[in-house]
C-alpha cells in the first residue's frame, strides 16, 4: 500500500453494508436485518432471464435491473426455507432479504460554528493552513458547469429553493411539447422511453411518482454544499455556483428505505447518464443487489461517492457499505473537523477510507427557503462530489477515473488524519494543478529500531518540483536484494506503514507484521499530488530483531487447556482448529475465561502473539488477556472490542512475569446486558523471545 504525507494517492446519513469479494456464499441471506416480510431479492449469476416457478411459490416477480429482480409472496411463507430452495435451483448469485436502510443524523444549529469554513477558512492558530478544501482558489479558473450532471440520491431536493432552483437538472426528453402541442413535463407519456412517466425532474422511488420534493430536509442540504447558487446576492454557495443537480428520492420524510428502492435510485442515476453520484447514506448488510447496481454505474464510468459512516469507528472491518465495495468508482469520504483533526462520530480506515472533508457543523440550504446547520459524514461527501463536478467543469474530456485519481493525489495530509483515511483532506485547488515535474528523490533512510516482528523507519522529507515544496506521499516497497531498476522496482513487495507522523523534516513509521527473523532491503520513492515519481532512492538494508520460539499452542487439542469456562471449546473452522467462546453468538452478562496449563518461563524479554478474529459489541463488551503467576491473582496484557478480521497482536511480557518462573494465561470474554457480536476465535499463540544461537 501507498503512504502519504501532504496530499494522497488514489450524519448523517450513510450506507454501513465492507467487500472483499464481490462472490459473496448465495446463503448470506441477511434475514438477521430488519427486512420487508414477504419479499426477497434474487441476484442471477449472468444476465438470462429468469425461470421461477411464480404459481407454485404464490409471488409476483418485479425486475430491478438486468441480473436482480424483487420476488414478492402474496401469503405467509418461511422466508428461510424459500431462500434455500432457491438456491439449489441453480444459476443464482446471492438470494437476499428486502432490507431497510435509515438515515443516521445528528444537527446542530450553534451560531459559533461559522458558516461555509468547508469552503474558505482562516489559518488555525498553530499556524498550519486552513481546514477548508481550498475552493476558493479553484474558483479563479472554474465556476462550475450547467453541463455537469451530479445525481444527489437522498431525500429528494426542495427545488424550489431560491439557492437551488436554477442548478436542477431538468429531464431534456421531458421538457417542450410533443407532436401533440402538449407540454411534455405533464403529458402523462414517458417521452423519453426511459419506463418512467414524466421525470422531468428526476423521480421519488420512495413514493414511485415524479415529484422528488424534500419532505425530510436531508438531500436539500446535501444539495447545497454541492450546487447552492453562487454570486447569486442571497444564501449560501456550494462547491459549484453552476452544476446541474438531479433530485433521486429514495428515502421517505423518517429516513428509512428498502434496498429495491436504493438499487433503483442507483440504476435511474446510471440510465441519466450522470457523472457523479452523491450517496449520504447507509446502514445494512452486504448486497449483492446493490453492488452490481453500482459496479454498472462504474462500467459507465460514473463515479460513486459514499459516506463513510457515523458510529466513530474503524471502517477497516465489518459491514460498512456501499463506502466499502471495492469498485474502482467508489469513493469513501470520513468528516473532518474545525481542527482539522476526525470529526468525533466519523468512521475512519487508513486502508478502507479514502479521503476526508468537512463534515462538522456544515451550514447549508433546508426545505422551504431556510437554511441551518448538520453535522457527519452526510455533509463530508457532498463537498467531494461537488469537487468532481467542479473539476469535471474543467477538465471537459477527461475521464471520470482520471478525475477520481486526480482528486485523491491532491488531497493534502496530516498528522492528525494519518492512520485515519488513506489520502487526506481533500485538496480542489491543487487538483486543478497542471504539473510533469517529479518530486526529487528520498534520502536519509534510516531502521531506527527493531522488534520481532517490526521496524520502525524514518527518511527525510522530498521535494515536490524537485526540491521545491513538499512530496505528497511515499511508496515504499521490500525486496530481498537492492533494487536497482523499475523491473526490480515493479515485482517487489508494496507494504503499509502504521503510526505515521512528520515532524522535524522527517516522515516516520513503523512496517509490522513481518516474518520473525526477515531481513532484506528498503527502498522508497515519492510521489506528487498528481502522481509524478521520482527517481528510485538508495536500498537501505534492514532485519527485525533475531528471535525463537518458546511455546506454541495450535489449539488441536482441548487437552492442552486447563479449564474451559462457560462456553469456551476448541472448534473446527474450515482448515482452522480454534479455540472460541462458543461457534455461536455469544450472551448477554457473560464473564467467561478459558485458562492454560502452566507455562515455563526460561528466558526474559518474551512477547505474547495471538492470532484471532473476533466481533465484539464496541465499547461494551470485551475480550481480554491476563496472565497470572500465582493463578489468583491476575493481570491484563490487553484487550479487544469491535470487529476484526483474522490479525497477528503482540504483548509484553516482562513487567508481567515479574521473578516468577512460570504462568498462566487466561483470555477472557465479558459482556454487558445487552447487543452482542459472533465472539471471539484465536487460532494460535506463541510466546517469542531472543535468539539464542
Amino acid at each position: 500500500m501507498i503512504i502519504q504525507s501532504k496530499a494522497v494517492f488514489w450524519t448523517t446519513l450513510w450506507l454501513a453494508l465492507i467487500v472483499t469479494s464481490c462472490h459473496k456464499s448465495a446463503k448470506k441471506f441477511n434475514l438477521d436485518h430488519d427486512h420487508k416480510e414477504h419479499e426477497l431479492i434474487v441476484t442471477l449469476t449472468d444476465g438470462s432471464a429468469p425461470a421461477f416457478d411464480l404459481k407454485g411459490m404464490n409471488a409476483e416477480l418485479a425486475t430491478l435491473n438486468d441480473r436482480s429482480y424483487l420476488l414478492r409472496f402474496r401469503s405467509e411463507v418461511n422466508l428461510e426455507k424459500m431462500a434455500e430452495k432457491l438456491v439449489e435451483s441453480g444459476s443464482i448469485q446471492a438470494v437476499e432479504a428486502n432490507v431497510y436502510y435509515r438515515l443516521h443524523e445528528k444537527s446542530t444549529n450553534d451560531p459559533e460554528f461559522g458558516r461555509l469554513y468547508g469552503l474558505k477558512s482562516p489559518p488555525l492558530a498553530n499556524g498550519a493552513s486552513g481546514v477548508d478544501i481550498r475552493v476558493a482558489a479553484a474558483w479563479d479558473l472554474v465556476t462550475g458547469s450547467k453541463d455537469v450532471l451530479v445525481a444527489v440520491t437522498d431525500t429528494g431536493i426542495d427545488y424550489s429553493h431560491p439557492d437551488l432552483a436554477d442548478n436542477i437538472w431538468s429531464n431534456p426528453g421531458e421538457t417542450g411539447l410533443d407532436a401533440n402541442g402538449l407540454d411534455k413535463r405533464t403529458n402523462g407519456i414517458d417521452d423519453d422511453g426511459n419506463g418512467l412517466v414524466d421525470d422531468w425532474h428526476g423521480w421519488d422511488f420512495a413514493n414511485n411518482d415524479n415529484d422528488p420534493m424534500d419532505d425530510n430536509g436531508h438531500g436539500t442540504h446535501v444539495a447545497g454544499t454541492i450546487g447552492g447558487v453562487g454570486n447569486n446576492g442571497i444564501g449560501v454557495t456550494g462547491v459549484n455556483w453552476n452544476v446541474s443537480m438531479i433530485p433521486i428520492k429514495v428515502f421517505g420524510s423518517g429516513g428509512s428505505t428498502s434496498l429495491d428502492v436504493l438499487v433503483k435510485g442507483v440504476d435511474y442515476a446510471t440510465k441519466m447518464g450522470v457523472f457523479v453520484s452523491n450517496n449520504s447514506w447507509g446502514s445494512g448488510p452486504f448486497s449483492d443487489a446493490l453492488y452490481n447496481a453500482i459496479r454498472q454505474a462504474s462500467e459507465k464510468n460514473i463515479i460513486f461517492v459514499a459516506s463513510a459512516g457515523n458510529e466513530g469507528e474503524s471502517n477497516e472491518f465489518g459491514d460498512h457499505y456501499p463506502s466499502n465495495y471495492d469498485l474502482p468508482n467508489v469513493i469513501s469520504v470520513a468528516a473532518s473537523g474545525k481542527k482539522d483533526q476526525i470529526y468525533g462520530l466519523s468512521n475512519y480506515g487508513a486502508t478502507s477510507v479514502d479521503v476526508a472533508a468537512p463534515g462538522e457543523s456544515i451550514y447549508s440550504t433546508l426545505p422551504n427557503g431556510r437554511y441551518g446547520t448538520k453535522s457527519g459524514t452526510s455533509m463530508a461527501a457532498p463537498h467531494v462530489s461537488g469537487a468532481i463536478a467542479l473539476l469535471r467543469a474543467r477538465y471537459p474530456n477527461a475521464k471520470a477515473f482520471e478525475i477520481k485519481n486526480r482528486l485523491l493525489n491532491s488531497a493534502e495530509m496530516s498528522n492528525a488524519l494519518m492512520d485515519k483515511v488513506t489520502y487526506g483532506r481533500i485538496n480542489v485547488a491543487a487538483a486543478m494543478e497542471l504539473d510533469s515535474i517529479a518530486p526529487s528523490a528520498v534520502a536519509s533512510i534510516e531502521v531506527t529500531e527493531s522488534a520481532y516482528n517490526s521496524i520502525n523507519v524514518r527518511w527525510a522529507l522530498s521535494g515536490d518540483d524537485g526540491d521545491l515544496g513538499l512530496a505528497s506521499r511515499y511508496d515504499l516497497r521490500l525486496s530481498a536484494n537492492p533494487i536497482t531498476n523499475e523491473k526490480e522496482w515493479s515485482s517487489a513487495e508494496v507494504v503499509s506503514l502504521v503510526n505515521a507522523k512528520v515532524a522535524d523534516g522527517l516522515y516516520s513509521a513503523s512496517i509490522q507484521n513481518l516474518e520473525y527473523n526477515r531481513s532484506g532491503f528498503i527502498t522508497i520513492r515519492a510521489l506528487d499530488n498528481l502522481a509524478n515519481i521520482s527517481e528510485l532512492s538508495e536500498s537501505v538494508s534492514f532485519a527485525v530483531k533475531p528471535s525463537a520460539v518458546y511455546w506454541l499452542e495450535e489449539n488441536d487439542l482441548a487437552s492442552t487447556w486447563e479449564s474451559f469456562g462457560g462456553t469456551w471449546t476448541v472448534f473446527k473452522s474450515g482448515d482452522l482448529s480454534i479455540v472460541t467462546d462458543g461457534p455461536e453468538k455469544y450472551k448477554n452478562n457473560l464473564d467467561d475465561s478459558l485458562v492454560s496449563k502452566a507455562i515455563s518461563v526460561t528466558v526474559k524479554d518474551l512477547t505474547l502473539e495471538i492470532r484471532m478474529k473476533y466481533d465484539l459489541e464496541k465499547d461494551f463488551d470485551y475480550g481480554f488477556i491476563e496472565v497470572s503467576t500465582d493463578n489468583v491473582n491476575w493481570v491484563e496484557l490487553g484487550r479487544v472490542t469491535g470487529s476484526s478480521d483474522w490479525t497477528r497482536s503482540t504483548y509484553k511480557l516482562n513487567e508481567q512475569l515479574g521473578a516468577g518462573s512460570s504462568f498462566r494465561l487466561r483470555l477472557r470474554i465479558k459482556s454487558d446486558a445487552s447487543g452482542v457480536g459472533a465472539g471471539w476465535d484465536v487460532d494460535s499463540l506463541k510466546l517469542l523471545g531472543p535468539k539464542t544461537n
